[in-house]
C-alpha cells in the first residue's frame, strides 16, 4: 500500500502515516477513476481517428492554410450527431 501510494498518488513519507486508511481509499478511487476516464477519452479518439483515415479524410496539423475558411456551423452539428450515434 505504501508503495502504490508513494508512487502513483504521490503522497510524501510523512503525509502517507498521517492519513487514515479511509482517505487512501478513496484517494485510490479517485485516482482509478480518473484513470478510466482517461482511458476512455484515449479510446474515443482512437476510433475517431480510425474512422477518418477509413474515410479518406487528411488533415493537416497546425496548418495556416485553414485561417481564411469559414466554418459551417450546421455541417459540425450533422458530424457531431453522427458520431453521437456511432458510439452510442
Amino acid at each position: 500500500m505504501f508503495k502504490l501510494a508513494t508512487g502513483y498518488l504521490g503522497i510524501s513519507f510523512s503525509d502517507y502515516y498521517e492519513m487514515t486508511p479511509k482517505e487512501l481509499t478513496l484517494m485510490f478511487e479517485g485516482y482509478t477513476e480518473k484513470f478510466k476516464n482517461e482511458l476512455e477519452m484515449y479510446s474515443i479518439a482512437t476510433k475517431v481517428a480510425i474512422i477518418n483515415a477509413m474515410k479518406g479524410k487528411k488533415h493537416e496539423l497546425f496548418s495556416n492554410s485553414n485561417t481564411n475558411r469559414k466554418i459551417d456551423i450546421e455541417k459540425k452539428k450533422s458530424d457531431l450527431e453522427e458520431l453521437k450515434k456511432m458510439f452510442t
